[in-house]
Parts: structure tokens; C-alpha cells; sequence
């Protein structure tokens, strides 16, 4: 597997998230050469992100 994927798999399996999770996976998503794993990557982004958004939004 990809070194900069599997860093995101392994930050994402992490539960709880550390509160800066999203600029390190930006990070990784900036070092990642190739395009179409950097658009998976931002695939898993924007799902850490809409996650987050749900779980702050629960009464």
C-alpha cells in the first residue's frame, strides 16, 4: 500500500480523533505524487470532515 495512504488509513482508524486530524491529512494529501491516490485521499478528507460535522451537530 502507498506510505502517505496508509498514514492517512492509520490516523483515520484512530478513535478519537486528535484535534488537528485535517491538516494532517492535508499534509499527506499535499506530498502524495500520484493524482489519483491523492483524489482518494480527498475523498477520505471530505467523509473525516462531514463525520466531524454530524458529531458536532447531535442534541
Amino acid at each position: 500500500m502507498n506510505n502517505n495512504l496508509q498514514m492517512m488509513h492509520d490516523l483515520i482508524q484512530k478513535q478519537p480523533w486528535d484535534a488537528d486530524i485535517l491538516e494532517k491529512i492535508q499534509k499527506l494529501i499535499d506530498a502524495e505524487p500520484n493524482v489519483a491516490i491523492k483524489r482518494m485521499m480527498g475523498m477520505s478528507l471530505s467523509a473525516v470532515i462531514i463525520k466531524m460535522n454530524n458529531s458536532n451537530n447531535k442534541v
